[in-house]
């Protein structure tokens, strides 16, 4: 019997940061990024390329750009939620039926135009929930 690592599961990857840089390490090579980390990087790389911007994978990406410019109403936090369902069910590396919750409020009341949409996901081979804040702007 083999033992699966975080490692195999949810893969490495080059880490980038909140501002979409490429991190270096002092010796200047590549920081990388693994386990459940690398999947909430995924998930939330995913988030912010807009579907069919990659010519070679275009199916990968989300569709939120279509709310940018909307009054932000019931019905519009109600499509995010689904935009991000829809991406999250493209990642094979969370658990069937471990989309637990998608919310979104606004972290300062009087401004509906910048959203969080807290994610929480079960990974698989995992019981444990990962939470994701994606900060987004409707303008």
């Amino acid at each position: 019997m083999t033992l699966t690592t975080d490692l195999q599961l949810y893969g490495i990857d080059i880490y980038i940061d909140d501002s979409g840089d490429i991190k270096l390490t002092p010796q200047d090579e590549f920081k990388t990024i693994e386990g459940t980390s690398n999947l909430i990087q995924a998930i939330i790389v995913r988030l912010k390329t807009v579907l069919n911007e990659l010519a070679l994978h275009p199916n990968y990406g989300s569709e939120l750009e279509t709310v940018i410019g909307s009054k932000s109403n019931v019905t519009i936090l109600s499509i995010i939620k689904q935009l991000v369902r829809k991406v999250l069910l493209q990642e094979p590396r969370i658990k069937e039926n471990g989309i637990k919750t998608i919310s979104v409020y606004y972290p300062d009341i009087n401004d509906r135009t910048k959203l969080e949409i807290i994610i929480k996901v079960i990974p698989i081979n995992s019981t444990e929930e990962l939470n994701i804040i994606y900060p987004y702007a409707l303008e």
